[in-house]
């Protein structure tokens, strides 16, 4: 992997936790790695700040999620001023409303969620954010057929140069599919090239874990 993403959980207790987490987090990642900072909605536009600044000398490659997703005005005094660029996006579904993020809440990194938009969406997502010249990552923490989708969703955009790949251990997330995604020695995952999204459904777990 060239880089790591983490938090969603610890950060937002108090400032110096917060700090001593994305210390912690640079310092074990190194310097050769980007470390992402996952903050889960914990602060408003000041305090976002505020961070964002303490944060910079550890040269963060995104903040993300720092804001309600519905406080667009907050993203925009945000963004204006943020030393370190904004990530956002997942709990969207509509094109309006990521339009809305990459206008007025002026975000530098979009994040589609194709389990939420749609692949569609996901494409037309990606289009408009090359408009505004911003990028876009996916946002893909279910199952092998959202990573397929995912994959698929950004090699149909010019602005695509970051993949989300989760890691958790959780059998949805790795057995859903017949098929398992691997990353290269370079860091890089391939886009399936089957019919469909290229994956192929695991009918034993999907017994496995059926409650109805």
């Amino acid at each position: 992997f060239t880089a790591i993403k983490f938090g969603w959980g610890p950060m937002g207790k108090d400032e110096q936790n917060d700090i001593a987490l994305v210390r912690e987090g640079r310092r074990g990642a190194g310097d050769d790695v980007d470390v992402l900072i996952d903050a889960g909605q914990v602060w408003d536009w000041k305090t976002a700040l505020i961070r964002a600044h303490q944060f910079a000398e550890f040269s963060p490659f995104w903040i993300e999620e720092p804001l309600l997703p519905d406080d667009v005005a907050g993203y925009g005094q945000l963004t204006a001023a943020s030393p370190i660029p904004i990530a956002t996006g997942e709990a969207e579904a509509r094109l309006e409303d990521f339009e809305r993020l990459l206008v007025d809440g002026g975000i530098d990194w979009v994040q589609p969620d194709p389990g939420r938009c749609g692949i569609s969406t996901m494409v037309e997502v990606g289009q408009a954010a090359y408009r505004y010249n911003r990028r876009v990552v996916n946002h893909s923490f279910k199952s092998g057929i959202t990573i397929a989708a995912s994959l698929h969703g950004l090699a149909s955009v010019p602005n695509a140069s970051v993949f989300e790949f989760c890691m958790s251990d959780s059998p949805l997330r790795h057995e859903i599919t017949l098929e398992r995604f691997m990353i290269d020695d370079e860091g890089y995952v391939a886009v399936p090239e089957g019919p469909g999204l290229g994956v192929t459904i695991n009918e034993e777990t999907i017994e496995k874990y059926r409650i109805a």
